[in-house]
This record gives structure tokens, C-alpha cells and sequence, in this order.
């Protein structure tokens, strides 16, 4: 039975993370979606929206091509499942052909679903991530669909936030089998709590003058990483190959992707490739794209004076989170002048520069430049310009292909 991730119609509610990446390449626990996914199926292919099917063809994903559907089963699994191993579980067990889970609204959400016959025919019709095709499945459907109606159940990822409030959890639960997998560095330093759930491998650089602390999970640093005092680092934490760690505190829950420079405070966050935080400042419950520079001093609220929940500013309106402590969400290739303050629960959109800002409040759009408290439409050629720069420094070159996906994305956001 061929197995094939897909991105439903609902990946919009993850922006500003996912305008240049399908869901699965977003950054979680101690690596990607992705890595999860294919843990759990390792013979998946993938099958993203139309607009990043060529970008999916270009990296380690092999893509599904919806022509090629044979007569064979095809099981669709969905690319914001939370946990995909016990989605192989329940297939495995044969008791069930699908199982969808119900919005707050009444709508269905396929989180998983076995087709064959004549719903492979519809499947070249209408794809997953278009509206109506889990709609569409659930109808056919409905007598035997295996549901998930409490909504304290979820299934699916459907927010920044979730994903950062799990955060912690998951590099705890993928930390026995990293040990296992990865060759541990001989240098045993102190340890707060206990020294095993530690792992520093082979490869990693740790000076003097770091506290480590697992009283409250373990801690991955993994090859590569560049670790200077004077800091402290709390589990559960992950830090990321390449990535330089100067002068900082890691709260619990803390992620940092590849080739990051990182100083200053950082709570329950995670922060995805190439960002450069390495300036003193607090980020905190905070969801960081790829390609973010936040100038010395940045820092975000992630609590309401008045301890309240939080509600988002999405590009869709604002939005209750139900949590009490909730940061901001930055989009990719973000530039932040020094000093600035970032208000609760804020969405910035990919390509926003802005300097001597007050404080940022509600959701800055994709493509904003501004100064002074006024925003002005930022020059594509200049935000190419720009990004051309910055991957460079890490040796990274901006495609033909990357390039037109920021083109479309551009012109895709111009109204808002």
C-alpha cells in the first residue's frame, strides 16, 4: 500500500510559518515534521500544494505525482498529524479505514483515510488541500468514520501555538532514541538533576562556565554545536548542529535549529534554521521562521497583564489561543531593528524589515517595511537583494526556483 503525506486545506491557519515550506518541513522537537513523518513511514512520498510542488521536488521528499494513482490502496496521512507513529499503529491494527476529527464548527478533518476503487478516480479531481475534500470523504463516509469529537483529543496540529506548548514534550519523547543512534562525546561536564539525560555528541564544542540542568528534561546537543560561556541551559532542550549558543539562557522547551546564533533569554520557543537571536533580549512561547535577524535588545511579551488567554493576531483575525502564555510568530526572512518590543500574541509576516518601531502590535503583513510607527510596502527587488546577502554569510545560495516562489508569495500578499 503506497503511503502519501499530504497538506490539507487548512495549512493557512499555521502562517506566517508556512508561506515558503509545506506544514512538514516546519520545525519541531529535535528536528522537523518531516523527520517524524518518515520515522513512522519511511516509504511515504509527499504531496504538498500546487504552489510548492516543485519545491518539494527539489529536496529529500520524494513527491507524489496524482497521475501516476494506480488502482493499488493508497493511504493518506496527514502531513499535521501529531503524532505519526501511532497513526502507523492504528492502520497496522486494521479496525479502522479512516479517521477524521470534528472542528469546533462541526467540519470534518481528515487526519488519515485508506482509498481504493473509486475515491483514487475523485483523488485526481480534487486534491487534499483543496476546500471540500475531507467534506466530500466524510460524506461518503459518514456510517463508518472512525471520529474524534473531543476536542481535548486533537490529532492534527492546527496552530503556531500548539506547536510550541508540545514542544517540550516531544524532544523528551525523542531523546531515548536519539542516545541510542548518535555517539556521545567523552567529556562528561556538571549536571543539575540527573548527568544521564544529558547527551552532548561527538563533535559538539562546550567551554566552561555552562550550567546544565535536566531537573526538568533532558537536553540534545547535537554535532557541530558551539557552546560558550557564560550560559545555562535547561531541559527539555535542543540545539541544534552548527549552531552557536553565546552568552545565553535556555529555558524549558527550547528548540534551535541548524547553524542559529543565539544569546540572551529564550523560554519555551522554538526557533528554526539560520535565525540569528545573538544579541541579549527575551523571546518567549515564540515560534521563529527561517532566515529571521533580530537585532540586540528584541524582545516579545508572552503574558497578559491582566493573566488572561491570550488571543492571536492571524492573518485571518485574531484568534483565542486558550492558553495564558502565548509569545509571537515570525515568518521567514524577518529583519528586526535593535530595541524592538514585540506585543503579545503578534504575528509578523515573511520579508518584514522595520527599525525604530515602537511596540509592534497586532499582525504586521508580508512585504512590510517601516520606521517611526509607519509601514510601507517593501520593494521585492530590494527584499531578494537582501535575502541573497544573508543566506550567503552561511553559505547558502537563493535558487531560480526560491526566488519565484518569493515572487508569487509577493504578489500573492500584495493586498494585505
Amino acid at each position: 500500500m503506497k503511503v502519501v503525506i499530504f497538506e490539507d486545506e487548512h495549512w493557512g491557519e499555521l502562517r506566517p510559518l508556512v508561506d515558503l515550506r509545506p506544514v512538514w518541513r516546519l520545525s519541531f522537537g529535535i528536528g522537523k515534521l518531516l523527520d517524524r513523518l518518515i520515522d513512522a513511514f519511511p516509504e511515504a512520498e509527499f504531496l504538498p500544494r500546487q504552489e510548492l510542488t516543485e519545491l518539494v521536488a527539489e529536496g529529500n521528499e520524494p513527491p507524489f505525482d496524482l497521475s501516476t494513482a494506480s488502482e493499488e490502496p493508497l493511504l493518506l496521512v496527514n502531513g499535521m498529524v501529531r503524532e505519526p507513529v501511532e497513526v502507523a499503529a492504528e492502520v497496522r491494527v486494521g479496525k479502522a479505514r479512516e479517521r477524521f476529527e470534528i472542528d469546533p464548527d462541526g467540519k470534518p478533518r481528515l487526519v488519515w483515510a485508506i482509498l481504493e476503487g473509486e475515491e483514487l478516480s475523485r483523488l485526481k479531481q480534487i486534491s487534499p488541500h483543496q476546500a471540500g475534500f475531507a467534506t466530500n470523504l466524510y460524506k461518503q463516509r459518514k456510517f463508518a468514520a472512525q471520529l474524534t469529537k473531543n476536542q481535548a483529543e486533537k490529532l492534527l496540529f492546527h496552530r503556531p501555538w500548539e506547536m510550541v506548548a508540545a514542544n517540550g514534550d516531544a524532544i523528551t519523547a525523542a531523546f531515548p532514541q536519539y542516545v541510542k543512534t548518535h555517539k556521545r562525546i567523552r567529556l562528561r561536564p556538571p549536571v543539575v538533576g540527573d548527568a544521564d539525560k544529558l547527551f552532548i555528541e561527538s563533535g559538539a564544542s562546550i567551554e566552561e562556565q555552562i550550567v546544565f540542568s535536566t531537573v526538568d528534561g533532558p537536553i540534545i546537543i547535537a554535532r557541530g554545536a558551539d557552546l560558550r560561556g557564560p550560559s545555562r541551559i535547561e531541559g527539555p532542550c535542543y540545539i541544534g548542529g552548527k549552531t552557536l549558543v553565546d552568552s545565553a539562557q535556555l529555558r524549558p522547551g527550547t528548540s534551535l535549529g541548524y547553524n542559529c546564533r543565539v544569546g540572551g533569554e529564550v523560554e519555551e520557543s522554538i526557533l528554526s534554521d539560520h535565525v540569528n537571536k545573538h544579541h541579549y533580549g527575551f523571546l518567549g512561547h515564540a515560534y521563529v521562521g527561517e532566515w529571521v535577524n533580530l537585532g540586540a535588545g528584541v524582545t516579545n511579551s508572552d503574558l497578559k497583564n491582566t493573566y488572561g488567554a491570550v488571543r492571536v493576531f492571524t492573518p485571518a483575525g485574531r484568534v483565542d489561543s486558550g492558553l495564558m502564555k502565548v509569545g509571537c510568530f515570525i515568518g521567514d526572512h524577518v529583519q528586526l531593528g535593535i530595541g524592538t518590543l514585540i506585543g503579545t500574541g503578534v504575528s509578523i509576516d515573511c520579508f518584514t524589515n522595520l527599525y525604530d518601531w515602537p511596540v509592534l502590535g497586532e499582525y504586521i503583513p508580508a512585504f512590510s517595511w517601516g520606521g517611526g510607527g509607519k509601514l510601507a510596502p517593501y520593494r521585492l527587488d530590494q527584499a531578494l537583494k537582501v535575502a541573497e546577502r544573508m543566506m550567503a554569510r552561511r553559505g547558502v545560495e537563493l535558487t531560480d526556483s526560491y526566488r519565484e516562489l518569493i515572487t508569487r508569495l509577493a504578489e500573492k500578499t500584495a493586498d494585505e
